[in-house]
């Protein structure tokens, strides 16, 4: 679902600015709308990543029956699940955040339709661009540092497993000792063939962690890109502010020129007597 179209306000809005000759301020506007569409689109994705993701944990409990190893991985299928709820929980309010960015846009187009350009003066600010962007980039960064965690466990259950396995396949050697001929076609035996057979295979542990770290790296990603419109924006908000200052100088000289206009027009009406009775007064004085 995409957060932004077309016929949206921030769209218009940012027309707007452009035909006002107010190019910084669109400029940031459309960082800000780039920047949304690709977090919408990551949470999007990471939300179906977790979805395989807990396929994976239940696969690997019912290969591992009520083990003890089964327990731990049930532990992080739980926390997956809270997890998983997190980032719908935050995907919900990152909607929630774009259609109130949508909704202020629409309150300036309607001002500016009212009062003209100057509804349009410090539209970012009214807008919270640069904190909007900031407060995603922060978000982004809390959650690859949750997917760093994810990860560790996911190693450290891997070497719990692998030691275990280990046990058993020891434990398989003694009781199939020479000694113990009637014990060669125990279950344990027929259990640790097919882990054998499975080792072969890339594990579960694998299709994890590279699930985790492909989610690691769309954060990741959106940390770095995150940071490079904020310091993009910071230089926009210079050229703003030097344009309006070149607005206001220009403003201030239209207003000199207009009010020197008037008087020259007010000073041709009068009679010529009158003119020339201010300028004796003049030499007088």
């Amino acid at each position: 679902m995409e957060v932004f179209n077309a016929e949206d306000n921030l769209n218009q809005l940012m027309q707007i600015l452009q035909g006002q000759n107010r190019g910084a301020e669109s400029l940031m506007i459309m960082l800000l709308v780039s920047q949304m569409r690709e977090m919408n689109a990551n949470y999007m994705a990471v939300i179906q990543e977790l979805q395989e993701i807990k396929g994976q944990l239940n696969k690997l409990n019912n290969q591992q029956g009520t083990s003890h190893v089964s327990g731990d991985s049930n532990l992080i299928v739980d926390q997956v699940e809270v997890f998983e709820g997190d980032i719908q929980n935050q995907y919900n309010q990152f909607q929630g955040m774009a259609q109130k960015l949508n909704d202020k846009a629409g309150i300036l187009i309607q001002k500016f339709k009212d009062a003209g350009i100057k509804a349009l003066n410090n539209v970012c600010e009214f807008l919270d661009v640069k904190d909007t962007l900031v407060k995603m980039r922060d978000k982004a960064q809390s959650n690859a540092v949750k997917m760093e965690g994810y990860i560790e466990k996911i190693d450290a259950l891997e070497k719990e497993t692998g030691e275990i396995a280990s046990h058993l396949k020891n434990i398989r050697d003694v009781v199939t000792d020479k000694s113990f001929p009637e014990q060669e076609s125990i279950p344990l035996d027929k259990a640790l063939q097919e882990h054998d057979k499975s080792e072969k295979r890339p594990s579960i542990f694998e299709k994890l962690r590279k699930h985790f770290q492909r989610n690691l790296k769309k954060f990741s990603d959106r940390v770095d890109k995150l940071d490079k419109a904020i310091e993009k924006i910071n230089k926009l908000e210079h050229e703003a502010d030097r344009a309006s200052i070149r607005t206001d100088k220009a403003s201030i000289k239209e207003k000199l020129e207009n009010n020197r206009a008037l008087i020259e027009a007010k000073e041709s009406s009068e009679p010529k007597q009158i003119r020339e009775n201010h300028k004796e007064e003049l030499m007088v004085l």
